[in-house]
């Protein structure tokens, strides 16, 4: 009886990881190239970077591609210091819902046109150069694949401003990380 409970729990496992749909990244732009945020230093987690609450940002899912129901573009700005510069999210269709400034900035609003004609409850706010300087410390882990070649970069933070960086390409840096975007190693 052991054997096959064992049996099946590991199929369960299996077949939900092989259901599971790619989850979209949070992109960084970093040197003129667009990399994938792949995962966050120990301790932290991904709301020791920003918080959407504190924002006035309550996202609903966008779709099984986006379960979180945003998408963020991160950058580090000409002194050093990492910056939220853009964000793409669904706060639902309700008109009750107050639309949050950003750093000044207001979002363009659109529900798209297939999305209406399923009746889904979807209204995308999408801020572009917000220029939010985020207060942040630890570390932070970007890929890029090129070329049939991954490379991975170590971002270190204190208080917001990029200390150093390092190649990990070659490295073992999984066991210091959280990892958010697991999809990205298979």
């Amino acid at each position: 009886m052991g054997k096959k409970l064992l049996i099946i729990t590991l199929l369960l496992i299996n077949g939900s990881y092989l259901y599971a749909r790619v989850q979209m990244p949070d992109i960084f732009i970093y040197n003129g190239n667009k990399y994938r945020l792949l995962a966050i230093g120990f301790p932290n987690t991904y709301l020791n970077i920003f918080s959407l609450d504190l924002l006035g940002i309550k996202p609903k899912m966008l779709h099984t591609a986006c379960y979180r129901g945003y998408i963020a573009t991160f950058t580090i700005n000409e002194n050093n210091k990492l910056i939220l510069n853009q964000l793409y999210t669904n706060n639902g269709n309700n008109i009750n819902n107050e639309i949050p400034v950003i750093n000044g900035i207001l979002p363009r609003i659109t529900t798209p046109e297939h999305l209406i004609k399923e009746s889904l409850d979807y209204r995308i706010w999408d801020y572009n150069n917000i220029d939010l300087l985020i207060n942040y410390t630890g570390s932070l882990i970007i890929s890029l694949n090129r070329e049939n070649r991954t490379e991975i970069i170590k971002l270190n933070f204190i208080n917001g401003e990029l200390i150093n960086t390092q190649d990990v390409s070659s490295q073992n840096w999984r066991e210091n990380h959280y990892i958010i975007n697991w999809f990205e190693l298979l």
